[in-house]
């Protein structure tokens, strides 16, 4: 784990390569998630072309492209601070086996995906499954850009081979000048819906992994074409599946990576950034063991740190507070059975005890206020979500449940009393035959309002 730039806390090590590794991290400053890469590369030359590389791409805006925050150079290398896509690479979403219909939905994400980066002549230069994020709300994300390039085809000779082979159009084997790299690209995405579809790629899609460029459609946008002219169903049921199987999916993933990094800051006494880490596995599963355990040896390790002057006289204090109490208990009961009982304090200094309390007090304690009890077995309060949705006939449903609204005042909204934790809200309007999808992080005690299914 590498020192982190000034504000920057929480490091996940989401994946490493041979050149690079990347981390999800927590700035601080602006209060966000972030994801910083990391190169191990220390020649100018190479270092140029990280630089022209986010050059490039924070020109564009484009969902299915981080956005770029800054560039940072240390002594372990050149680092590119990015937007965290929150997702799962295509090649773990698929390890999976997921259903005939998620595998075509996801396929239609891709090539939309891939036919926005051609619109605006940016060609990746590098598709493969690792480097395709399928991100929670539902977006087929590009990472990794090392050879990605504005122009459109590749007007000199190289001697140098970029890529991954198995994904790799012949072309580029041949070391020729005027190679159009959008069909390099619409060939890596043949080959991937070849491995997502297997038996079931479509016919005309074969044309897209031929090893003559010219028989090739000329780029992603043509590719989708084809696609929706095979499958015009456009059903808001398997949009809404795929989001939720790519969101459980992402979960287990990340809880696996949090956990890692919790047992490595631990080991390293970075106990602040450990139990941040924590609250974002409890985040992603309330009732995750491992973080419940970890946050209770947290809190012993506390104690067991040396007690301030100011905690010392506020025990004190309270030790003699508690020693009133019982005495003038115990005085009363003595006024009213006209003996004192036997004492059942006792002061032993020796033990390394303040007070040893018999039965009388024992009574006293159970009924005490919910400070004194243990409440670590309690379920953590829920928090609440106000969804205001439009008057239009529609149906909401929260986490997999349809909700029933009320329309009032001109507005139509439903109220709903939910657990910490990560839940999803859904408006199908069935007017328009879209569906709206909103995913909401909830507190103990927190109330949010959302407004889903109205036009941006």
């Amino acid at each position: 784990m590498i020192p982190l730039p000034p504000d920057y806390s929480c490091p996940v090590l989401l994946g490493s390569g041979k050149f690079s590794s990347v981390y999800r991290v927590y700035q601080a400053k602006l209060d966000r998630m972030a994801a910083i890469k990391v190169f191990n590369l220390h020649k100018k030359d190479v270092i140029n072309k990280i630089f022209a590389e986010v050059n490039m791409l924070n020109s564009v805006s484009l969902t299915c492209v981080p956005h770029v925050y800054d560039v940072q150079y240390s002594k372990y290398g050149p680092m590119i601070v990015m937007q965290w896509i929150k997702g799962i690479s295509i090649d773990r979403f698929f390890s999976i086996n997921p259903d005939r219909s998620l595998k075509f939905t996801a396929a239609g994400k891709l090539l939309n995906s891939l036919s926005e980066l051609h619109k605006v002549n940016i060609t990746h230069g590098d598709l493969k499954p690792d480097n395709v994020i399928m991100s929670t709300n539902g977006t087929a994300c590009f990472v990794d850009f090392g050879f990605a390039s504005k122009t459109v085809r590749q007007a000199f000779r190289t001697d140098e081979i970029r890529g991954t082979p198995h994904y790799m159009a012949p072309e580029l084997w041949s070391y020729e000048k005027n190679i159009d790299l959008k069909k390099c690209d619409v060939y890596a995405m043949g080959k991937m819906l070849q491995e997502i579809l297997g038996s079931e790629f479509p016919e005309k899609f074969r044309s897209s992994v031929d090893n003559n460029p010219d028989k090739r459609p000329v780029c992603g946008s043509e590719m989708l074409s084809i696609w929706n002219e095979l499958y015009t169903d456009d059903n808001v049921t398997f949009e809404t599946r795929l989001t939720v199987a790519v969101a459980s999916a992402t979960s287990s993933n990340l809880i696996s990576k949090y956990i890692d990094a919790v047992n490595s800051l631990i080991l390293k006494k970075r106990y602040t950034e450990a139990y941040q880490i924590v609250t974002d596995i409890l985040d992603e599963s309330p009732d995750n063991a491992y973080a419940l355990t970890m946050l209770k040896s947290m809190n012993l390790t506390k104690k067991k740190k040396k007690p301030s002057k100011l905690l010392i006289s506020a025990s004190a204090a309270a030790v003699a507070v508690l020693l009133f109490i019982i005495a003038f208990e115990l005085g009363r009961n003595s006024d009213a059975a006209g003996t004192l009982p036997e004492s059942s304090v006792n002061i032993d200094i020796q033990k390394d005890t303040l007070l040893h309390i018999g039965q009388a007090e024992k009574n006293i304690i159970e009924k005490s206020p919910a400070e004194f009890r243990d409440v670590s077995a309690d379920p953590l309060p829920d928090g609440e979500v106000r969804c205001t949705v439009p008057v239009s006939r529609g149906t909401l449903i929260v986490d997999e449940k349809e909700k029933s609204t009320n329309a009032t005042k001109g507005e139509n909204a439903a109220v709903c009393t939910l657990s910490q934790g990560t839940h999803t809200f859904q408006w199908v309007d069935s007017t328009a035959d879209m569906v709206f999808i909103e995913t909401v992080e909830l507190l103990p005690f927190e109330k949010k309002q959302i407004r889903i299914g109205f036009a941006k």
